[in-house]
């Protein structure tokens, strides 16, 4: 190989003198104990039914999820406090993970097209006799307001040769008919039947009890399916769209106009499906042009016919549309423009996504004159799919040409459709997810206890540590909340037993509560939400007495009103305990919230270091060594940052293709009681001798 000049620079080789240069980023920011991801399941307005939706913005939530219980719990998980601790933060949800449980449906218009179906005089249906050879056929136009069926009736005895054969002629619905011989042309020949409808029988024999049906039918119009334009979203609010079509001002387009009376808002699409348009300027007297469809809605060719008329004409242009040749039909219009005798004009707002496969079929439309060849169809389907907020068209017949302007019609059929009974198959959805809060917007217990056990088997046996956060509705007595705290008793499980009256005076249930908790553990973390001040008007009840140490107890989660130092008529809902429902032992692990997240995020952390450098790699003793300081590289750090106090005995010992890490840990707990004594004594006083 021939020695090559130069010198390669970030992958390329340069070989001119020169200077050059690469710019690549360092700036990327990279979230380290940061805000939590959360997941909220309940019924909503809008959004895609049972599929995961990350949203990270309250802007967007509104947009997309539109309202319900999903909706209200988002926004106030986004921002769920207005006054907390020295020294901490306030803050909320960060990204939230959310699935619709509603089964809702889209709305959705088909839409027709009508044709105008000339009358017919249908195929002859014949009853013949084994020694019949005659035969019957029709001609003329039937012009018959109903349709009808004439019924013939060979009459004469035995078989009989043409020119001694009689007939009867039945009109529909009639018993009795005239008789005619054969032996006669005015018989034979263009006999008519009523109507403008004719026969002929043509030589042979006719048999006794021969019969020949002729069905025909009138002139009606026919309505063809061209398309269904159904909404982007699901649900009931849907149903406020409509849509029409009208003439575009270039020569053949449409243009579709969309309005959602929900948001007051219109969508106009103008020149929808203009391409070009031809015309021949030679010298024949006929022209024409067709586009052929494949039978799939595909258009496959573009032929021209010239000639003094259009028995006589031939083909003059004869083109394969073919997709790679012409990417787009603009190629296509100068590709056509390139031969004599055509004149082509394009379209100046082409859609520049169609291509030649694209065209609408045509069948021997006149070019003497301007013709305006489009693609309204499949540019109605590509311009709603990527510019409309609210609706696109799903299906279409593509054989259809004809496209009828209409008045404002609107979409159908949107529904909220059933809360679902189960939510198993969303948490299968998210178990793949690192998600660290799951808020369950229902009061139904066995759902709750779903989330429940998908909890703790994700943490426990998946690696993947979560926490439930969840609420019943309102109106509860403390037996009872304290009854469903007992239910769902365990260290990653918060339950709240009141709901609350936000700024709008409306009562919302505890499980909008539960979310709105979820959103502030979610922003600190690994730092307790113990006497936030929660962003609402008031509790939905507070507690005092017995009720409020059982409450207590038993890990029911609630607010205090605390009066306002400044004004005495102000309160402030407060949180009083940040813990689980665990109350098995007085296990700080288990009970406090934040403790246990520190657990959580601890660990992974952990695993994720640990895997990068250890999981299938050869494991020498420099390498364990190297994964032990990565592990007491993170311990150093918890403990700068404050999250843990101290650190003893970290080990780590490899047997056979197993890795052992072994560490006591003490974390850094939150302060929940402080306890002050004054003692006071007498001091003497005594001043100076003047």
């Amino acid at each position: 190989m021939a020695f090559r000049k130069g010198y390669k620079f970030h992958g390329v080789h340069y070989n001119t003198p020169g200077v050059y240069s690469f710019v690549k980023s360092d700036m990327v920011d990279v979230k380290k104990d940061g805000a939590k991801n959360i997941a909220i399941l309940g019924k909503a307005k809008g959004g895609i039914p049972k599929n995961i939706m990350v949203i990270d913005d309250p802007e967007i939530a509104k947009e997309v999820v539109k309202g319900g219980p999903l909706l209200t719990a988002m926004l106030k998980a986004y921002d769920p406090v207005i006054d907390t601790k020295q020294g901490v933060e306030l803050g909320g949800a960060d990204q939230i993970f959310v699935i619709r449980t509603n089964d809702a449906t889209k709305a959705k218009t088909p839409v027709y097209q009508s044709r105008e179906v000339e009358a017919k005089i249908g195929k002859v249906v014949s009853t013949l006799h084994p020694s019949t050879t005659g035969e019957v056929t029709t001609s003329g136009a039937f012009s018959g307001e109903e349709n009808k069926t004439f019924k013939i009736v060979i009459t004469s005895e035995g078989t009989k040769d043409i020119a001694e054969a009689k007939y009867k002629v039945y009109a529909a619905g009639e018993e009795v008919g005239a008789e005619y011989t054969l032996d006669s042309t005015e018989n034979t020949t263009d006999k008519e039947l009523g109507d403008g409808a004719k026969v002929s029988f043509k030589a042979g024999k006719y048999t006794n009890g021969d019969t020949f049906l002729i069905p025909c039918t009138k002139a009606v119009t026919v309505y063809e399916y061209v398309y269904t334009i159904e909404s982007k979203d699901w649900g009931e609010e849907c149903n406020f769209i409509s849509h029409k079509l009208d003439d575009g001002e270039v020569l053949g387009t449409k243009t579709l106009t969309i309005y959602d009376a929900k948001s007051d808002t219109y969508e106009v699409f103008e020149n929808v499906g203009g391409a070009f348009d031809i015309r021949y300027k030679g010298n024949q007297q006929y022209a024409a042009m067709s586009i052929v469809s494949d039978g799939k809605g595909n258009a496959i060719k573009l032929q021209t016919y010239i000639g003094a008329d259009e028995e006589n004409a031939i083909v003059d242009l004869d083109i394969d549309l073919d997709q790679e040749q012409f990417k787009s039909v603009k190629q296509l219009a100068l590709y056509i423009a390139s031969y004599e005798n055509y004149e082509i004009n394009t379209v100046a707002t082409v859609n520049s996504e169609l291509n030649a496969n694209d065209l609408d079929v045509l069948e021997k439309v006149s070019i003497k004159e301007r013709c305006g060849i489009t693609a309204v169809l499949r540019d109605l389907e590509k311009t709603t799919a990527y510019q409309s907020r609210f609706v696109e068209i799903k299906a279409s017949n593509r054989e259809v040409v004809n496209y009828e302007n209409y008045d404002f019609v609107q979409l159908l059929g949107g529904s909220e459709g059933q809360e679902a009974q189960s939510y198993i198959p969303f948490l299968d959805e998210i178990a793949k997810y690192d998600i660290d809060y799951i808020v369950p917007l229902t009061d139904d217990m066995s759902i709750i206890a779903e989330c429940r056990e998908h909890v703790i088997e994700m943490s426990e046996r998946k690696g993947k540590e979560r926490r439930l956060v969840c609420g019943a509705g309102n109106g509860l007595s403390a037996l009872q909340a304290i009854k469903n705290a007992r239910t769902l008793a365990h260290g990653r499980v918060q339950y709240f037993g009141v709901g609350h009256y936000d700024f709008d005076k409306k009562l919302y249930p505890a499980y909008i509560t539960a979310a709105m908790h979820a959103g502030r553990a979610a922003f600190l973390g690994v730092e307790s939400a113990t006497n936030d001040t929660y962003k609402m008007l008031k509790p939905e009840r507070t507690f005092e007495g017995r009720d409020r140490r059982e409450m207590i107890d038993n890990g029911v989660m609630f607010f205090d009103e605390e009066v306002s130092d400044h004004n005495h008529k102000l309160f402030y809902p407060k949180l009083v305990w940040d813990y689980t429902t665990y109350t098995d032992k007085n296990d700080t692990l288990q009970v406090e919230r934040s403790t246990g997240a520190i657990a959580d995020q601890l660990s992974k952390d952990t695993r994720k270091r640990l895997d990068k450098i250890l999981t299938g790699k050869l494991t020498p003793t420099g390498v364990l060594e190297t994964a032990r300081n990565a592990v007491l590289s993170i311990l150093k750090d918890y403990q700068r940052k404050g999250i843990i106090v101290a650190y003893r005995n970290l080990e780590a010992k490899k047997e056979r293709d197993k890795v052992y890490f072994r560490c006591e840990i003490a974390p850094a707990t939150p302060t929940n009681f402080t306890f002050v004594d004054f003692l006071f004594y007498d001091q003497a006083i005594e001043l100076d001798t003047i």
